[in-house]
């Protein structure tokens, strides 16, 4: 982050207000309304307050009354973005799937994305779907009557409670997984 020119002098470390260190303002968040630009805490204070059981507990409160209060808008912007995106559609799809899985298995992803445990992006997950659709596949066509990912070796046969168990790897590796017409995933089960 570059250096903030503050009444004539370049200012480039800032005394944290809840630790009392002085910092490089690298290790501040900018904040444009403040007058010195950054927030008053540093990142590793704003981090330890944001994980306090009381903290996550009311901002849990708040996004549970939140998401009820605006249930609708939430949903029409996720349609929009789903429409108009096949990485957000993939990125949502896999990360719920994911989610479901690892809370079935007493598991707890801990807030974590899930793409930085995956060894490939949204997009390289989308070309190499690409590459093995068959004729009549299309991301038009993804859908529950049309296909589906599917895990070439289950998931069930590989389980896995976190994102850093190693089966999580190897149910997510990507020549584990192939695009499969729905009916022949739904027949198929959990059989190799």
């Amino acid at each position: 982050m570059p250096s903030k020119l503050v009444r004539g002098s370049v200012m480039n470390s800032k005394k944290c207000s809840q630790c009392g260190e002085t910092k490089s303002v690298d290790e501040y968040s900018p904040r444009p309304d403040r007058p010195l630009g950054y927030h008053s805490k540093c990142k590793e204070c704003v981090k330890l307050y944001r994980n306090k059981p009381s903290v996550r507990k009311r901002k849990q409160k708040y996004m549970k009354r939140y998401h009820q209060t605006h249930k609708e808008e939430r949903n029409a912007r996720e349609r929009k973005y789903r429409s108009e995106s096949i990485e957000y559609k993939l990125r949502s799809n896999v990360t719920r799937n994911i989610n479901y899985y690892i809370n079935n298995n007493n598991g707890n992803k801990d807030g974590k994305s899930v793409f930085e445990y995956l060894p490939y992006t949204q997009t390289e997950l989308r070309q190499h779907l690409e590459s093995l659709f068959t004729e009549g596949m299309s991301w038009d066509n993804w859908t529950h009557d049309g296909w589906h990912i599917d895990h070439i070796y289950p998931q069930s046969k590989l389980p896995y409670d976190s994102m850093t168990h190693p089966n999580f790897q190897k149910a997510w590796a990507l020549k584990n997984l192939q695009p499969l017409w729905a009916k022949e995933n739904i027949s198929k089960g959990n059989k190799i």
